[in-house]
């Protein structure tokens, strides 16, 4: 990367939230230096967002279930997400402080259908959500009536996915109208139904596909492994342009408990869809099992893709491998040198 030697050096950026926030305004491309090679680089990507920086708004939006609390509220002003605020609402297993901070950033959101019917849902009763009513009562008093009765629409519909209205065939056909972008992927969660999202029914639409990733990758975060194997299988090359980003900065993020096998399935993800140069950011940034996981998928690089990209940066990225002392990151790099591409 241009102005730095080594690209995976980023203590000018390292830090959390009050770090960031105190860079002075001249920070933004090491800001963004942070997002592309970085550890935690969605707290960057967050921070060039208020700074008024959008270049990584899709990533951020892909990986709403994955932010800080701290940083959902930029979710709000972003294209797509209002829509994925409202995943959040609903999504299961996702940690309470989210939930919250998404009803907040709500109030600040224009209103959408699929919003204004998570906030109906959780205003009260049994999934009610803290602050949900009244953002519900700020949202509707932007929204028009044509807004609110799409909302309605909605929750009718996912009751109709949860009640299992019509059984099988009708739920197959709304299952094809989300993959077809004629039907908001926010019904599987008005429905309370994760299974509903991990089962549509290919092929999925140009248009259907950057809507779905956070609902997706929100499916995958609360689901078990079965579930996310499925989400898996829907994840391929032609998703990299609108998920790829947002999958390579779950991967560089530490996650914990439950969620610390999300990040070599976000690494197989990105050898699926033939996310090469995401590949080489994880291995650079990434540590233990998933570096290990990056490595091998880049071993399974054909070696004139590999010749393609920056040797410089695949260097460094390998070079700060090899220190690591996992043993299944030694494997790795030893299976990648006998296909002649350790860049080293």
């Amino acid at each position: 990367m241009a102005g730095r030697a080594d690209p995976f050096a980023l203590d000018d950026v390292s830090g959390g939230h009050d770090t960031l926030a105190a860079l002075p305004p001249g920070a933004t491309e090491a800001l963004s230096a942070r997002v592309l090679y970085g550890i935690a680089p969605l707290c960057a990507a967050a921070e060039l967002a208020r700074r008024g920086d959008r270049r990584y708004a899709r990533a951020l939006v892909g990986a709403a279930a994955f932010l800080d609390a701290e940083d959902v509220l930029v979710l709000a002003t972003l294209p797509g997400g209002p829509d994925a605020l409202a995943g959040l609402l609903l999504a299961p297993g996702l940690q309470a402080p989210l939930r919250v901070a998404a009803a907040g950033a709500l109030t600040h959101a224009q209103p959408t259908p699929a919003a204004l019917a998570a906030l109906a849902e959780t205003a009260d009763g049994p999934r009610r959500v803290q602050g949900a009513g009244s953002a519900l009562t700020e949202l509707s008093l932007r929204a028009g009536a044509a807004l609110q009765e799409e909302a309605e629409r909605l929750r009718t519909v996912g009751r109709h996915v949860r009640d299992r209205v019509r059984g099988t065939l009708r739920r197959q056909e709304l299952q094809r109208a989300v993959a077809s972008a004629s039907l908001h992927p926010a019904v599987a969660w008005l429905a309370g139904d994760v299974d509903f999202l991990a089962g549509l029914l290919p092929p999925v639409a140009d248009a259907a596909r950057e809507p779905l990733v956070p609902h997706l990758l929100a499916a995958a975060r609360g689901g078990d492994d079965a579930l996310r194997a499925r989400v898996a299988g829907l994840l391929h090359r032609r998703w990299r342009d609108v998920a790829g980003t947002a999958l390579a900065c779950i991967a560089r993020t530490p996650l914990k408990g439950r969620d610390a096998a999300l990040g070599p399935w976000m690494v197989a993800a990105l050898g699926t869809m033939g996310a090469v140069e995401d590949l080489v950011a994880v291995a650079g940034a990434a540590s233990g099992v998933v570096r290990a996981a990056a490595v091998t998928e880049l071993a399974r690089v054909p070696g004139r893709q590999r010749a393609e990209l920056d040797p410089a940066v695949l260097a460094a990225a390998l070079a700060r491998a090899s220190a690591d002392p996992d043993p299944g990151v030694a494997v790795a790099l030893a299976a990648l040198a006998a296909r002649g591409g350790t860049g080293v």
